[in-house]
């Protein structure tokens, strides 16, 4: 759990997690730099239960290299991902856990998901219809991830240069190494609300990594490597889904 100024939310979150009835686990939170008590609300948490593992950065990451930094403080053979505003149901970990068991190609597990608010408030339901609409991103919420450390480092895990579309960059990796799963259950709530982190980057910057983000799914969708289009410059017009990619959570 990569943690920035989420001292609102992050109870919530890491109590989620402590309460699967999946308890074999560590939950290693890395604090990105932040402003607030969120620093001070992980140590409490990790003063109570002994499976919390608290990391600090002195320095702001960032989304790519602080989730990069917290794969590799960890120290099991299967890695789940939250994120700190959101929360995962107490059967999440049992129930993807049984997945990879059942069938060995799987590559990453996901869930289906809630959308939430900054109350807690349910306003957008299951939907199921992800997984069938032909579409360059995931069906799934990038908290709700679960993957093997082995599949992670040869793929290399998360690259800079995809910030804030570093999950789907993640994703489209993760599934050339096998398939991917998911349960059909509603076991993560991902919370959105104005105040949260991906609304707190430049308009002009978000869209033009949505730009390179579409080119790159694009190529991929292609079954071609879209590594050299990382370090290039985007486009100078602006696709319509780049605007919809950007804000689509905020109009819901």
């Amino acid at each position: 759990m990569p943690v920035r100024n989420a001292a609102r939310f992050v109870d919530a979150a890491i109590a989620s997690i402590l309460s699967q009835s999946f308890g074999a686990l560590e939950l290693v939170i890395l604090d990105d730099a932040s402003t607030d008590s969120t620093w001070e609300r992980v140590l409490a948490w990790a003063e109570r239960d002994g499976r919390v593992v608290p990391r600090q950065s002195s320095v702001h990451l960032g989304p790519a290299l602080s989730s990069q930094r917290v794969v590799e403080e960890s120290r099991f053979p299967l890695i789940a991902r939250q994120d700190a505003d959101d929360v995962s149901l107490p059967s999440r970990l049992s129930r993807q856990i049984d997945l990879f068991q059942r069938f060995p190609d799987t590559a990453v597990v996901g869930t289906l998901y809630e959308t939430i608010d900054e109350n807690g408030t349910v306003v957008r339901p299951r939907d199921c219809g992800k997984l069938f609409r032909s579409k360059l991103f995931s069906p799934v919420p990038h908290g709700s991830l679960l993957f093997r450390r082995v599949d992670f480092e040869t793929i290399g895990g998360y690259r800079q240069a995809c910030d804030h579309w570093e999950d789907q960059d993640l994703m489209v990796r993760l599934c050339q190494r096998g398939s991917l799963r998911v349960v059909l259950d509603a076991l993560y709530r991902n919370r959105v609300y104005l105040g949260s982190r991906a609304y707190q980057v430049e308009e002009a910057e978000l869209l033009q990594r949505q730009q390179l983000a579409l080119r790159c799914l694009h190529q991929a969708t292609q079954g071609r490597d879209y590594a050299d289009l990382l370090n290039g410059n985007p486009p100078d017009f602006c696709h319509c889904l780049a605007f919809y990619a950007s804000r689509a959570h905020y109009l819901w």
